[in-house]
């Protein structure tokens, strides 16, 4: 009994085989996951800002409301503005008056001169006739001369175009100004109505009613407006995976929000340059 319990102890029971499939081996696609975060943002957005130091009399938009491209936002206190319109338009019509007037002076000033030179000239040619017969001397003769040359430079002083005499060009220069300034002034006025230049969702209201439009709160636009029809990820990829990714490439997007229902995106774009942070 004694051998027989030895001779089991050496020699234990074999386990059973675990059986395994096997597959003849061949190539496949290696699948690699590059995982990343980032913010979600509109693909187009604005920053709606006033320079008019003037009060806010209305804000006619809460964020999360729809706008339209020229939709009006806000409305801002107009009476400075208009002011500032109507002295500028003073100042433009009395720029425009003193050219129209130098204009005519000038023309006048002009034909004036030409008539002066054309009576010198018959003077001149009268006299040298004299002078030639020896009816008058020669200081005479060099004075009509002198008077004939005085007469052609007062005309040469003139700038004519198509046979009109042209007036100094700072009147013309003035009148652009004032026009300039006018322009500036009616579009002031015009931005007292503060308009969102693009179509989209109103994300940010940072003014409200009493404040002035060009101080809203913390140096802030007083409106963000961006178009989240359709979003975009500006995600920072490192140097060591910036190759791995490219152009057309379909990303999965998923977000607490999504409420584990993923989202499908594409890369549309990858900046030419990187940036250098933490070394």
């Amino acid at each position: 009994v004694l051998l027989f319990v030895i001779s089991r102890a050496a020699c234990p029971k074999k386990e059973p085989a675990v059986m395994v499939s096997a597959l003849p081996l061949e190539k496949g696609d290696v699948t690699e996951v590059l995982s990343l975060n980032g913010p979600v943002s509109g693909t187009e957005s604005a920053d709606v800002v006033s320079n008019l130091h003037a009060e806010v009399l209305e804000i006619m938009v809460r964020e999360g409301d729809r706008v339209e491209k020229g939709q009006t936002l806000a409305r801002i206190d107009s009476s400075d503005a208009a002011r500032e319109v109507e002295i500028a338009q003073n100042s433009y019509e009395l720029a425009v008056s003193e050219y129209n007037e130098n204009i005519r002076d000038t023309q006048h000033n002009y034909e004036k001169a030409v008539q002066d030179y054309q009576t010198a000239q018959l003077n001149y040619n009268r006299n040298q006739v004299l002078f030639a017969a020896g009816d008058i001397s020669q200081a005479e003769m060099e004075q009509v001369n002198n008077a004939l040359k005085d007469a052609a430079r007062q005309v040469e002083s003139f700038t004519v175009q198509g046979g009109r005499a042209v007036p100094d060009k700072s009147y013309e220069l003035k009148v652009k100004s004032a026009q300039f300034e006018l322009d500036q002034k009616k579009k002031d006025l015009e931005n007292t109505e503060v308009k969102s230049p693009i179509a989209g969702t109103v994300v940010r209201v940072n003014s409200k009613v009493g404040q002035f439009a060009d101080k809203p709160e913390d140096e802030k636009p007083m409106f963000i407006v961006e178009n989240l029809d359709i979003l975009e990820m500006v995600i920072a990829v490192s140097e060591y995976s910036i190759g791995k990714v490219q152009v057309g490439q379909k990303a999965e997007i998923t977000a607490d929000i999504l409420n584990g229902t993923p989202a499908r995106g594409e890369i549309v774009s990858i900046s030419p340059t990187g940036e250098e942070k933490g070394g």
